[in-house]
């Protein structure tokens, strides 16, 4: 299966398509490699190209504004595409030459990628241009005295939105969170504490710069600066020594406070890594009881739990906000996790769609919220003691205290005693979690 498209051409075809149709870009790539043989080389350079452009779009579009002399938006979307890839690599590639970065760009325009995104070569001129001006300038800024938001928003990549958002929300933090957001992510793994330990494991993968986290246990950390592959692929993976699983959401698991031999709900459950981690820690005399919406989403979840050996993971395709359906068929529960469908604001580094656009259900998302919770309430065990644990991967209040504070408000019969924000940082996403108890009779 021969190649015929280079990275750089694949790359416009590809922010072409998701520009005009709104593509899923981790489907789009996935998609690609299917229909073209590349080297790891190729494949992780166009992967960078693409996921790299659509980061720092906010960036990148700032500077061609300053740098045309004609209104961005006036150009053909296929020129635009090859003015930011072009940026890109001139501005955050330290292995890309700048000459190579223009020379490539100018013929990309010449040709318009070889097939399906059409031919510009009236525009190589204009392009040779822009990026030779760009080449030899520093990123530039809105002035942050007179309009912070639009600086915040350039330098980081954010919708202007989120930067007033976090700003207002987070005093003293903002800046802290957003820088965090800027940098690729780590790689942190969940060991299978049912078939190694945490230090044979981080032994194993020493090759990847493995580490442990600090008050986290189970956690090994892949830093980004030295891993950002296909997990598949390390030594383990396929004897189930471990899965993927962010800092945060480990800490999110122990919070919940189960114990061996409970009985525990994980609501909105897909793709299961909390799951994995709860069974792991409620043993073989427990059981996790793994709930989600779509029944290929389950399917993961089965997928994942046979992978590492799991067998007390019992995976159902369910609505979680009936909590008739989900408490008449399954019972209740000790324990409940409830990881919300959110704005995934506190993942932002891994989602290069969330940052692109700030989510217009924003506001209504608290409700849809409010409403799992409470049914995860009306399938909590009646024993004082039983606890459920509300949690989120985004930093907004609306979605995290306020959701917390109606719960409390409407049932008298819980008594919260824990209340955390994380913040980004390494090997940790942005995440919130409240723990409610069911208070004694």
């Amino acid at each position: 299966m021969p190649t015929t498209t280079s990275p750089r051409a694949a790359a416009l075809q590809i922010l072409l398509e998701h520009r005009r149709r709104g593509t899923y870009l981790n489907i789009a790539l996935d998609a690609y490699f299917g229909k073209h043989s590349y080297s790891l080389q190729e494949k992780a350079f166009l992967t960078a190209l693409v996921m790299g452009v659509t980061e720092r779009r906010i960036t990148l579009e700032y500077q061609l504004t300053d740098l045309l002399n004609r209104p961005l938006k006036k150009l053909l979307d296929e020129i635009q595409i090859v003015l930011l890839l072009g940026l890109y690599q001139i501005y955050y590639m330290d292995g890309v030459p700048e000459r190579a970065a223009i020379s490539e760009s100018v013929d990309l325009v010449r040709t318009g990628g070889r097939r399906g995104a059409g031919s510009a070569p009236w525009a190589a001129g204009l392009v040779n241009a822009v990026l030779r001006r760009a080449a030899g300038r520093q990123l530039q800024y809105p002035d942050r005295e007179t309009d912070e938001v639009g600086y915040l928003s350039v330098k980081y990549a954010v919708q202007p939105e989120l930067a007033s958002l976090w700003r207002g929300s987070y005093p003293g933090k903002y800046e802290e969170i957003l820088s965090a957001l800027a940098l690729p992510a780590d790689t942190v793994l969940r060991v299978n504490t049912q078939k190694t330990s945490p230090a044979a494991l981080a032994e194993k993968l020493a090759a990847y710069g493995a580490q442990r986290m600090e008050g986290i246990p189970a956690a090994v950390l892949l830093p980004w600066e030295s891993f950002r592959g296909d997990v598949t692929v390390l030594p383990g993976f396929r004897e189930g020594l471990f899965h993927v699983q962010d800092g945060a959401a480990q800490l999110c698991c122990e919070a919940l406070g189960a114990k061996p031999g409970e009985t525990v709900f994980d609501l909105c459950a897909a793709p299961g890594g909390k799951s994995f981690t709860l069974a792991q820690t409620v043993g073989a005399a427990g059981k996790v009881l793994a709930f989600d919406l779509y029944p290929q989403r389950v399917q993961l979840i089965r997928e994942g739990a046979s992978r590492l050996g799991l067998e007390n993971v019992e995976a159902y395709t369910e609505d979680a906000a009936k909590w008739q359906e989900l408490a008449g068929k399954h019972g209740k529960a000790l324990r409940i996790l409830c990881d919300v469908p959110c704005s995934g604001l506190g993942i932002l580094r891994k989602k290069a769609d969330i940052r692109e656009k700030f989510p217009k259900d924003l506001d209504e998302l608290p409700k849809t919220q409010y409403n799992i919770v409470e049914s995860a309430c009306a399938c909590l065990a009646d024993t004082p003691g039983a606890s459920l644990l509300y949690c989120t991967c985004t930093l907004n209040p609306k979605e995290n205290e306020e959701v917390a504070d109606r719960l409390l408000a409407m049932h008298p019969e819980f008594r919260e005693d824990l209340r955390r924000t994380i913040f980004p940082g390494r090997g940790l996403d942005g995440f919130f979690m409240a723990r409610f108890v069911r208070a004694g009779h």
